[in-house]
């Protein structure tokens, strides 16, 4: 209690209006420090460009800064501009600070997670997160005390902020007069529209005809920046329960459309071969932990983490490819279904999640196949065990199936090595022929190995390494399993990655090398062996394996086969509300507004030395040809015309 008659200090007591002003200020540098602690957390994500280019990303997101914090703080401004004096009463003071202090909190929480999160899925949250954390079932809330035993310093300086909060409200006193002359009546409401005014010019950005988006971060910073320049509430809130996706039409002319890209596929005349296919998929498994892949680097580190991979690639037809996605979520449809999200929101957890599709296990279900998908983790992970039901699974294996805990690695599911083991013996029961997807999960942070190989694998730079050591480990030991048994010499093998890890080496932190991964297609005794230089994605995949089946009736597929001479060889990835396209020799990086990137990589492949604007003529190709990629996905994904009609 304070002791009677003596006056509480504040550091500041005046009208609504200036007290708005005053939190308007203090709260813009929090907002930019949380922000930033992106680039303060993780520098060499973000490579020094210079002072003018430094300022533009730290004054330039000052915009996106104020519009957040106005859309977060617009409540309690328009409670305590309220000019009425009943709003100096208990109730409203404490409703309006409880607003206050409940949605600033949320968004520092938001800015300071994506400073750790961001390295993982290379963009900052948006509202598909939380359908994303949905999907994901348990495991987020049983994964949080190691997310804050690793990452400690966040939550002590979200701890640290709450406190400012709490002091800077309580500091803070807003003094509406109990009687008003009817001029001073007349003086606050004027001013309580002024500031209403203020909030909705501050949320759109200013007064341009549009209100500002994630793409127009793009005027402020070279587009591997952007994310400097965003802040995560505002990427949220942007995003929240926004159109996945919008149909659109580039072209009129279907022929036109056609010829430039077209996802039909049409009739194979290869005869058909009824053998087994095995679609290995590893977590994280980067083109850079590979000696055999990695070529951009002459660093000590980029001798690799995966020997039997390695060794492998030596016997097989091996791509330097590309991911679709930054998240598994993402790259699961787009291999197993040649189907990608290029689109707001993850495939598997967007309203089209029902949609008719092909996919492996329905296409060869129709010749006699028996399929089956295995993850590890626990059962409803990601809805991958939905998903497997709607890409047509006649069987899915998970943490429950394997039905042992004793192999539980305490966080994601079972350790690579025995649920791998388990996987060869199950296929050695399935009826042949047959399709199998296996996801692996001990290359998933927190990259947890058995204790009794502890000190095995080399440790490396980053936490990933040694777990990576570890699962091309259990790789090794199911190829060993799998060659005794006699469905091996009968068995296509595509062995590939979900996604990207972080990265350790310059050029797997460009937004290029950011989606290496190997794709690798091996089957004992056959021609398929050698590098190819052409540009491969996840979405090949299932085009690849029809088209060595000889899979002889039309389909669906966004990809096309590696033996298909006449497809368009590009890959494609959605982030940040912009594409990526790579075709050619060029990346081009083109978002609703424009083209914001062209890089030549055969003459910078770090991408440094931005084109656009230099009429270069591989613009409107390039262009065109991307636009008919996005009419063709976004019409179809939206009309439910993902799979060939009679």
């Amino acid at each position: 209690m304070m002791p009677k008659g003596k006056k509480k200090r504040y550091w500041y007591q005046g009208s609504p209006f200036l007290v708005s002003w005053f939190t308007i200020l203090f709260l813009m540098f929090l907002y930019s420090f949380t922000r930033l602690a992106l680039w303060i957390f993780s520098p060499s994500l973000f490579p020094y460009e210079g002072f003018t280019s430094s300022v533009q990303i730290v004054l330039g997101g000052c915009r996106f800064d104020l519009s957040a914090l106005l859309m977060v703080n617009l409540p309690y401004f328009f409670l305590i501009n309220l000019p009425f004096p009943w709003m100096q009463k208990k109730w409203p003071r404490f409703i309006a600070g409880l607003l206050f202090f409940t949605g600033n909190f949320l968004a520092f929480a938001a800015n300071l997670a994506d400073s750790v999160y961001f390295r993982f899925t290379q963009k900052r949250m948006t509202g598909d997160f939380f359908n994303y954390m949905k999907a994901g079932g348990d495991d987020l809330i049983n994964l949080l005390p190691q997310y804050m035993k690793d990452f400690w310093y966040i939550f002590v300086i979200l701890l640290g902020l709450t406190v400012l909060l709490i002091l800077f409200k309580k500091k803070i006193r807003v003094e509406i007069p109990k009687k008003k002359t009817r001029t001073v009546f007349l003086r606050d409401i004027l001013l309580f529209v002024l500031m209403m005014a203020f909030c909705v010019v501050g949320i759109r950005g200013g007064f341009q005809l549009k209100p500002i988006h994630l793409m127009s971060a793009g005027q402020f910073a070279q587009p591997s920046y952007v994310p400097l320049v965003l802040n995560t509430p505002f990427s949220i809130i942007k995003t929240w329960n926004q159109n996945e996706i919008t149909q659109v039409r580039y072209f009129s002319d279907g022929q036109q459309l056609e010829k430039l890209y077209n996802p039909v596929h049409q009739a194979s005349f290869k005869p058909f071969q009824p053998m087994n296919v095995v679609v290995i998929i590893m977590e994280s498994f980067s083109s850079e932990f590979s000696s055999f892949l990695n070529t951009r680097s002459s660093d000590e580190h980029s001798k690799g983490y995966m020997p039997f991979l390695d060794s492998l690639m030596q016997q097989s037809l091996v791509f330097n490819g590309f991911a679709n996605g930054k998240r598994s979520i993402e790259g699961i449809p787009a291999i197993v279904a040649s189907l990608p999200s290029w689109m707001n929101n993850d495939y598997i957890t967007s309203s089209f999640a029902g949609n008719k599709i092909n996919s492996l296990p329905n296409l060869l279900k129709e010749k006699g196949y028996h399929s089956s998908f295995f993850h590890g983790g626990n059962n409803g992970t990601m809805n991958f065990d939905a998903f497997a039901r709607i890409a047509g699974f006649d069987r899915y294996y998970g943490r429950s199936e394997y039905a042992n805990d004793k192999d539980f690695d305490g966080k994601w599911g079972i350790f690579d090595e025995p649920f791998f083991q388990y996987f060869a013996k199950e296929l050695n029961k399935t009826p042949a022929p047959f399709v199998s997807v296996i996801f692996s999960l001990s290359s998933h942070h927190p990259y947890t190995i058995p204790q009794r190989y502890t000190g095995r694998f080399p440790k490396g730079r980053l936490p990933i390494h040694e777990a990576i050591g570890y699962a091309d480990y259990s790789l090794k030991r199911f190829f060993q399993t799998a060659s005794q048994m006699p469905w091996f010499n009968n068995t296509l093998f595509v062995i590939t990655a979900d996604h990207t890890a972080e990265a350790d080496l310059p050029y797997y932190k460009t937004r290029v090398g950011t989606y290496s991964i190997p794709i690798v297609f091996f089957r004992q005794g056959s021609s398929l062996q050698g590098m190819d230089e052409r540009i491969v994605q996840q979405l090949d995949i299932m085009p690849t394996v029809l088209d060595v089946v000889g899979y002889d009736l039309p389909y669906i597929g966004f990809g096309g086969s590696v033996f298909d001479k006449t497809w368009p060889r590009f890959a494609l990835s959605y982030l940040n509300s912009s594409y990526l396209l790579i075709r050619d020799r060029y990346a081009m990086v083109y978002s609703g507004e424009g083209l914001n990137g062209l890089y030549d990589l055969n003459k910078d492949h770090m991408q440094k030395i931005n084109l656009v604007g230099k009429n270069d003529p591989s613009v409107i190709p390039l262009t065109n040809f991307l636009k008919a990629v996005i009419q063709q996905y976004n019409n179809r994904v939206s009309k439910n015309q993902l799979t060939v009609t009679e």
